[in-house]
């Protein structure tokens, strides 16, 4: 984050955990379960500008939302998120404020606004093997692209309009 600090989901013990910017543990949370404020199998992670953690809730199927002290903020079904083979969910942030989610197992990337209103879904098309499994997530803000790996071996980009265009 801006302070230096470094967050990472620790998925096989259901939790985020925030380093100082000395490399030393600073604070944990989250701990393994579906009740709010806990994670099950947390994947993809990310720190907006204002400092809040978005984290890929994949065994419980929602996007979190915490303030930097591991404080709940807010939560997002995410349907097709669960625990299961090459459901890896990843999470980025574009300049405006935009989180843009990975959904492998629906072959799609969708764009929440800061309201956390699901504003746009762009799905990959099968190839001659069938459904498009995503496994990362980036976004190229200077060009206005996101990139998507698969499990395909193949890497997919989409550039975005400017807004009010189609």
């Amino acid at each position: 984050d801006a302070k230096g600090r470094v967050f990472v989901s620790d998925t096989g013990n259901g939790r985020v955990v925030r380093f100082g910017p000395d490399g030393k543990l600073e604070k944990e949370w989250g701990r393994t379960g579906p009740d709010q404020g806990r994670l099950r199998n947390p994947m993809g992670l990310t720190v907006d500008s204002r400092g809040m953690i978005w984290v890929a809730d994949n065994g419980n199927g929602r996007l979190c939302q915490f303030d930097p002290d591991g404080r709940l903020l807010s939560t997002l079904p995410v349907p097709g998120w669960r625990l299961e083979a090459c459901s890896e969910p990843h999470v980025a942030l574009d300049d405006t404020g935009n989180t843009w989610i990975s959904v492998p197992i629906e072959s799609e990337v969708w764009m929440i606004n800061q309201k956390g209103e699901v504003r746009m879904k762009v799905r990959i098309p099968e190839n001659s093997g069938g459904p498009v499994r995503i496994t990362g997530l980036a976004l190229v803000p200077a060009e206005r692209k996101i990139l998507a790996t698969a499990l395909d071996g193949q890497l997919y980009w989409f550039r975005l309009r400017p807004r009010g265009g189609r």
